[in-house]
């Protein structure tokens, strides 16, 4: 079909550079077989071979639901026979808008090899708890906090309260609203989770029935550095927030965690393990919040991630550092975690940890790779890669689920929800708590470490 599409539009265009002399499919029972005139040649295994017979300079991918797999495999074939590839957008991003129907082929982008089937998301269950609520939304200038505010806008909240430390990225994610002539209302607020004067302030002026928190401190290498900062803002700062949150009967509150909190090594994974512990003790002992925690993995092209790092390296002609050739992480785009983020805020019902399908991990020394391709540069012959070692805190790979945890289906193939068979003693938790905020304050990190090791048995430094 979507071969039949890209082939049709381009007879529309009599200049056109394209001149299509075959189609590729992998179903056997085309094979041979004659579409609109044009022979289906081969398989997909087949395209070098056709590609050298008849002198091809150029492959369309014109499968629109092809997953991000399919493309990286039928891109590996095409680069390993030194022909140029271009892909069709899918068929989500025409309906939407984001792509044009009259010209849909186009360089392939990062992004394409982590495509997936689209999410369909139940908007009535999200409009219930959203529609003309007011929510508020810490780090809201983040990646993930700046999409959610695209998102739940969409949603006709009431209000959104756009919470951030930065004043810079917050006054960037204002003019992105302004320049796209957005039309929901929102409010800008400068605060930092560790005020808690400030946070309860603005809870008792705004009084948000429903609450994203996405504000955290993520880079691991810095926080093994600053091993108080985590605890300061990624736990006590969280705490704030929940006690604000119970404080002034806010119907939901749904936190962001990471794969990082998954038999953690690093401060940061284990700081984000212990705010979903949190997430599960607040919402036992406060029914009439509904708290929840969604864990994913690394979203593409977000603030400081490695994609931006490779981009600057490439333009500034390598090399491309890998910490190890096998390193890999799972990879989502943001608009595709902010939108499950959203709708397992609707399936929550208290104290649920969710996880979302991030698909197989992707070796970042292939990220590497595509990225070179992208640009029409060969890995280790155009630009090199220099393989720097894993840093403090650091793993090989990640996972979603600990070995003490099951995951139970939800209404979403692509939502998951936890359940883990240990369960926590809050009054030894509560005073392990307050040791860490007092030893954050005094940064002595070696106490840090072990008082994080008490209420994060499975930390492993």
């Amino acid at each position: 079909m979507g071969g039949r599409f890209a082939f049709a539009e381009l007879r529309k265009k009599p200049s056109s550079k394209f001149k299509v002399v075959g189609f590729i499919d992998d179903a056997p029972a085309l094979q041979g077989c004659e579409i609109d005139g044009v022979s289906v040649l081969g398989t997909t295994q087949d395209i070098p071979r056709v590609s050298e017979l008849l002198d091809v300079d150029e492959v369309v991918i014109a499968i629109p639901s092809a997953t991000g797999n399919a493309i990286r495999r039928i891109g590996g074939i095409c680069r390993d026979a030194k022909i140029d590839y271009k892909v069709l957008p899918g068929v989500y991003h025409i309906l939407t808008g984001r792509a044009y129907i009259l010209s849909p082929i186009r360089d392939a982008r990062l992004s394409d090899f982590a495509k997936r089937r689209p999410i369909a998301i139940d908007r009535a269950s999200v409009r219930r708890y959203i529609t003309a609520k007011t929510v508020l939304i810490t780090g809201a200038a983040g990646s993930i906090g700046s999409e959610l505010v695209w998102q739940v806008g969409s949603l006709d909240p009431k209000q959104i309260v756009a919470m951030d430390r930065s004043e810079n990225e917050l006054a960037g994610l204002l003019w992105d609203l302004e320049i796209r002539e957005t039309k929901f209302n929102l409010v800008p607020v400068i605060a930092d989770l560790q005020d808690e004067q400030k946070l309860d302030d603005i809870m008792e002026e705004y009084t948000p029935e429903v609450v994203f928190h996405a504000a955290a401190f993520k880079h691991v290498p810095f926080m093994e550095m600053y091993p108080e900062e985590a605890v300061k803002n990624n736990i006590i700062g969280s705490r704030n927030l929940l006690d604000a949150a119970v404080r002034h009967t806010t119907q939901h509150l749904v936190a962001i965690s990471t794969d990082k909190a998954v038999n953690p090594t690093c401060v940061m994974g284990a700081s984000k393990r212990v705010m979903e512990l949190l997430i599960v003790e607040y919402a036992r002992m406060n029914p009439s919040t509904i708290f929840s925690a969604v864990r994913f993995g690394n979203v593409f092209n977000s603030n400081g991630s490695v994609i931006r790092i490779f981009r600057k390296q490439i333009d500034h002609g390598g090399p491309l550092t890998v910490t190890h050739p096998e390193a890999k992480r799972y990879f989502m785009s943001i608009a595709e975690a902010t939108q499950l983020v959203v709708q397992a805020g609707a399936f929550a019902k208290g104290g649920e940890l969710y996880v979302l399908d991030m698909g197989e991990q992707i070796k970042i020394l292939d990220i590497a790779r595509e990225m070179c391709s992208i640009r029409g540069l060969e890995l280790n012959e155009d630009i090199k890669v220099v393989f720097t070692g894993l840093r403090p805190g650091e793993k090989i790979s990640e996972e979603l689920v600990a070995s003490r945890e099951t995951t139970e289906s939800t209404k979403s193939d692509l939502i998951s929800r936890i359940t883990c068979k240990h369960s926590s003693d809050w009054t030894s938790m509560r005073e392990d708590l307050d040791t860490l905020r007092d030893l954050a304050k005094s940064r002595d990190r070696a106490e840090i470490y072990a008082a994080l090791k008490r209420i994060v048995p499975e930390y492993n430094r």
